[in-house]
């Protein structure tokens, strides 16, 4: 309110719904309003100083990974996503799609019950990717579209695209292929901070898969059948074979995300030092964050 904003023109039908939509979550999440008997005893308390309520931070984050809205995040919760190097987390991007895309899977695993066989028309990775789509787009009306979640939107549907021409691509295929379509559409969308970190990112994640691989194989396949060479010490007891081994699987997940947060990390140091002034020594939350 200090800068004095101007508005100007008309929004689309699509801005005005979406606006209506945040409003209304807004609205839910506040508090309810004082009644008018509370305002003037306060107000005498207060000589004649008027606050609004205020929304916990807990709900100010839901509404800033809806929306994209971060109006009522305080500077403190800003300042700790900042020091856990979790803010990507509040930044929209192909994370938030995945969240959305569950909503897609759920609906192909449901599909499936149903009727099995869909899966002998298209694989099921190609099922849900095609199921993914219309959530992601919705998810990207409903986050205002920022740089970061359009090139994660576009990225899902080049890779929905090849899969069902039967040419799958590797990540940065298709990270170029978004970037180049983003380029053409919208040169100007290049010098965006929130774009050239996703796309770092991204093209980090990309390089650094095959190495993870080889510096972390993953362990036996999972399946409930005893493998012929167990041990005579772990024979007469399957059970607790079966729970090693899950937890075998569940920290190598762990440490597969550790090295592609620690490369990250790497990557964006010198960005990070120039733009935020930030070297994110507790990057490693992430192993307990993303899940």
């Amino acid at each position: 309110a200090q800068g004095n904003p101007r508005i100007s023109g008309q929004p689309t039908r699509a801005a005005r719904w979406r606006d209506a939509l945040r409003q209304s979550f807004v609205a839910v999440l506040l508090p309810p309003a004082p009644a008018p008997e509370q305002i003037s005893s306060s107000a005498s308390h207060n000589a004649g100083t008027a606050q609004g309520p205020q929304m916990s931070q807990g709900k100010a984050i839901l509404l800033a990974l809806l929306f994209g809205d971060r109006q009522y995040l305080n500077q403190q919760t800003l300042n700790n996503f900042a020091a856990a190097t979790l803010v990507h987390s509040l930044a929209l991007s192909g994370q938030h799609l995945t969240v959305a895309g569950l909503v897609g899977l759920l609906c192909v695993l449901t599909a499936a019950r149903v009727r099995p066989g869909i899966y002998l028309r298209r694989p099921r990775a190609v099922w849900i990717l095609l199921a993914t789509v219309p959530p992601a787009m919705a998810y990207l009306w409903l986050g205002d579209a920022p740089a970061s979640l359009l090139r994660a939107a576009v990225m899902l549907l080049f890779l929905a695209f090849y899969f069902l021409q039967g040419r799958p691509r590797t990540t940065l295929d298709v990270l170029c292929a978004a970037l180049l379509c983003i380029s053409v559409a919208s040169p100007l969308s290049m010098l965006d901070t929130g774009l050239q970190l996703s796309v770092l990112c991204v093209a980090v994640i990309g390089m650094s898969m095959p190495w993870v691989r080889v510096l972390a194989p993953e362990p036996e396949a999972k399946t409930h059948r005893l493998p012929d060479n167990l041990p005579d010490s772990l024979a007469g007891n399957p059970t607790g074979w079966l729970q090693k081994r899950q937890i075998r699987r569940a920290l190598w997940a762990m440490l597969r995300i550790f090295l592609v947060s620690l490369a990250i990390q790497v990557a964006l140091l010198p960005l990070n030092m120039l733009l935020f002034n930030n070297m994110g020594h507790w990057f490693w939350l992430n192993v307990l964050w993303l899940p």
